[in-house]
């Protein structure tokens, strides 16, 4: 089998217009040695040469279509198979020494000349198939692999006596880019396996600016130094042997296979912070507009010291009515798992909060069997109560750290447990502000909110307050379901003990600032694209939050073709679109291959809870509370057993639990009154509505008596004749009288 010379691998792979030879003009001639000789006796490859631009990958393909040589015009066909977050760029066919390139079709729905247009990939295949019939070819319809995103068709030859004339092997290129995956500390490409019955083994060649460790399928390449420009393309020169070489190595394709990879220290910006982790990033950018530009980034964090698991636990424990019965035995085994997972030594302590606190111990206990059992026997729905008073909860748990320092210090974490059902006014800063300042204590935050695997996820203010206590304490925010809490809580433990997340990381250059989806764990990473407006600047740094401290640190983008990263930066992503190309010795047609779109799961059941079914609970439970806070004031004074006026109420509804109760109006200004009428609202046992967390507010007008009037007796009240039977009646007994007198 002939290989390809390093000089036209190098070439391949940069994908530049300044290269030479194996990227040539349109209309030049193709390399001869290309792919391998497809005579009978050689094992046909493809050639997949990877240019790695940070976290950005353009990956350029080139095989033939098959492995015999074809003894007359025929159709044959290519399924493409493309990674995850991947764009083809281009598809090339090499005719008879040319390399030409299929059209991209108009897009579905555009007009063309005040009608509407054909659908792209009917009008494309048509064309094709009216060239199929000219050169006499019959059509295939080969069954599709599930991971086939394009079916490549191609017919060679000419029409009439031409078209038995024998045809050599059809040589295609294309070229896709793709968003790389941040994993376990690398930069993963996830190639899936080939469609094709018969998978041809790859040979692969990798190069990119600053790359540091490489592996491909597995296994270790050495990197040998090479020179770049400053946009990192290998440069072919009149001298082979001046091109430093790259990596290059087999790989089977007949199952899925990635390239790993980690980038030099001198590509990634780096941001410390006087404690927590360290934020580390790169990007690649591309001016896609005038205006405009694009940023491929990733972002990852790591521990800056060894691991240190806090000593004590303070939990506050959520025991309000609309947690429920599942979320209240979910609450208990975070709580439980939690401590399980820590030292045996740990000294731990609860408080319980709806509107009321209670504390589970008078001091922190060692975590001991018999002392963590006390937990369950504090959880029992007899327990629940209305009214969740988080930002109380957590003033109180300040004091009992400072006043019990030496007991929970050196390091302790703060585990908030809730089912997230905040009032509406609960924000970040006042949740930090009711903790205050605990000296001599390194506090960390963990806000967990957990629910029944069936219900809703948690309001976004009630996230973002959550989230911006554990960003200023340093530490973690995580929305767990009851049946993810095993499998979840080794690693929180795990960032808690490496210093917490890395809070809203951003690209920030001059005065502008990209936030990025998401926070950043210790060990773990991610990869996106953001837009920024206005032409790239030399001044971009990557910059976040941890233990309220900010971080800071400036990139050093790789600049790309707009062409590769321009397909990325748009949302919603294009739809898969439809090429073609005819000559009169070639027909090419690529399609999108349709897939069968997964049965979407059905609507949860959405509870709603009528207006009636309020107001008979408010009827048949408040108001005969709200009667004997009335009839319970004092009678000393004649005004006080007069007493009368109206009193207006506002009462919120979530979950099934009383919220808030609070007085708009009142004209009896008797404030131990309103004050029991506010008490008697959180007494009340309300429905929950079904997967519904919205808000509801009852408004409750009251008036106030001593006495209730009788009512007048109208009309409508008696029945129609009775005055004429009175009557009647009258004159009958009048008549019976005379008669017995006689």
């Amino acid at each position: 089998m002939r290989t390809v010379s390093p000089v036209r691998l190098i070439v391949g792979s940069a994908l530049a217009c300044t290269l030479v030879g194996w990227l040539a003009p349109r209309g030049t001639a193709a390399p001869p040695d290309s792919v391998a000789a497809a005579d009978d006796s050689a094992t046909p490859t493809q050639k997949i040469a990877v240019d790695l631009r940070g976290p950005l990958a353009v990956v350029t393909v080139t095989r033939i279509l098959s492995s015999q040589r074809p003894r007359a015009a025929t159709e044959e066909s290519l399924d493409i198979a493309l990674p995850d977050r991947a764009v083809l760029l281009s598809i090339e066919i090499d005719d008879h020494g040319r390399w030409r390139a299929l059209g991209v079709e108009k897009a579905p729905g555009t007009a063309s000349g005040g009608s509407a247009a054909e659908p792209s990939s009917t009008s494309a295949r048509s064309r094709y198939i009216d060239a199929l019939r000219t050169r006499g070819i019959a059509t295939k319809g080969d069954p599709y692999d599930d991971e086939t995103i394009y079916r490549l068709r191609v017919a060679r030859g000419a029409g009439g006596a031409a078209a038995s004339a024998p045809t050599s092997p059809v040589t295609v290129r294309y070229r896709f880019s793709a968003l790389v995956e941040d994993t376990h500390g690398r930069l993963r490409l996830r190639f899936p396996p080939s469609p094709e019955v018969t998978p041809l083994p790859a040979e692969v060649s990798v190069v990119g600016p600053g790359l540091g460790d490489l592996e491909v399928a597995g296994v270790h390449t050495a990197l040998p130094g090479h020179a770049s420009t400053g946009g990192g393309v290998m440069l072919a020169t009149t001298a082979p042997a001046a091109v430093a070489p790259m990596a290059q190595t087999h790989v089977s394709t007949r199952s899925g296979w990635e390239i790993s990879y980690t980038l030099a220290p001198s590509a990634i910006a780096s941001a410390v912070a006087k404690e927590g982790p360290v934020l580390e990033g790169a990007a690649a950018v591309a001016e896609i507009s005038p205006r405009e530009s694009a940023i491929a980034f990733s972002v990852r964090a790591r521990a800056s010291g060894p691991p240190a698991a806090p000593g004590s636990v303070l939990f506050v424990i959520d025991r309000s009515r609309s947690v429920g019965l599942a979320g209240l035995a979910a609450e208990h085994d975070v709580a439980a798992h939690l401590l399980d997972l820590l030292a045996p030594t740990t000294r731990f302590d609860v408080l319980f909060f709806d509107r009321t606190l209670t504390r589970l111990f008078p001091m922190a206990r060692t975590a001991t069997r018999d002392a963590t059992g006390s937990i369950e026997s504090e959880m029992v729905p007899d327990r629940l109560a209305n009214g969740t008073d988080l930002e109380g909860a957590l003033r109180a748990a300040g004091e009992i750290l400072r006043r019990e320092a030496s007991s929970f210090g050196p390091r302790a974490l703060l585990a908030v447990i809730t089912d997230g059902a905040l009032p509406e006014t609960t924000t970040g800063a006042r949740l930090e502000a009711a903790i205050g300042a605990v000296p001599g204590i390194d506090l960390s935050v963990a806000a967990i909110v957990v629910r029944p695997g069936d219900d809703d996820p948690i309001a976004p203010p009630a996230h973002q307050a959550l989230a911006a206590l554990a960003e200023a304490r340093g530490g973690v925010e995580r929305e767990l379901r009851a049946d993810d809490i095993n499998d979840a809580l080794p690693s929180l433990i795990e960032v808690l003990a490496a210093g917490g997340d890395v809070f809203s990381t951003r690209v920030a250059f001059d005065k502008v600032s990209a936030r990025l989806p998401g926070t950043v764990s210790p060990g773990g990473g991610f990869t996106g694209v953001v837009r920024v407006p206005g032409k790239l600047r030399k001044g971009t740094d990557i910059a976040g939050v941890t233990r309220g401290h900010g971080l800071r640190a400036p990139l050093k983008p790789i600049p790309v073709d707009a062409a590769w990263l321009r397909p990325h930066a748009i949302d919603p992503p294009s739809p898969l679109e439809a090429r073609s190309l005819t000559t009169p010795m070639l027909a090419a047609l690529a399609e999108p291959v349709p897939h069968a779109a997964p049965p979407a799961p059905p609507p949860p059941v959405r509870g709603t809870m009528d207006k009636d079914v309020v107001r008979n609970t408010l009827s048949l439970a408040f108001m005969p509370r709200a009667r004997a806070c009335y009839q319970s004031r004092p009678g000393t004074t004649p005004a006080m057993r007069d007493l009368t006026g109206r009193v207006r109420m506002a009462i919120d509804l979530v979950r099934g639990e009383v919220m808030d109760a609070r007085v708009e109006s009142s004209t009896l200004d008797q404030p131990t009154i309103e004050s029991c009428l506010r008490e008697s609202a959180f007494a009340l046992e309300v429905p929950r509505a079904y997967h519904n967390d919205e808000s509801v507010t009852a408004v409750v007008n009251l008036v106030f008596r001593p006495r209730t009037p009788e009512k007048r007796r109208s009309a409508e009240d008696s029945f129609p004749i009775g005055a004429e039977i009175d009557l009647v009646l009258e004159d009958l007994k009048k008549a019976e009288a005379a008669a017995a007198a006689h």
